[in-house]
């Protein structure tokens, strides 16, 4: 994610913010542990990073 702590996530410009969480869940992190992670709401995370392709 480069420069960006996780728990900066969401102090960032929304634009910035949705790049690192489809960054972050593209990576595997789970919605759970980015919630906890960054304090984004599990609602605006599964919004913005429902069409990353997890392939497990």
């Amino acid at each position: 994610m480069g420069d960006v702590e996780p728990v900066d996530v969401k102090k960032l410009p929304r634009e910035r913010r949705d790049e690192a969480l489809r960054s972050l869940r593209a990576a595997g992190i789970t919605v759970k542990e980015l919630e906890r992670l960054t304090g984004v709401g599990h609602n605006t995370i599964s919004r913005v990073t429902k069409r990353v392709n997890l392939q497990r």
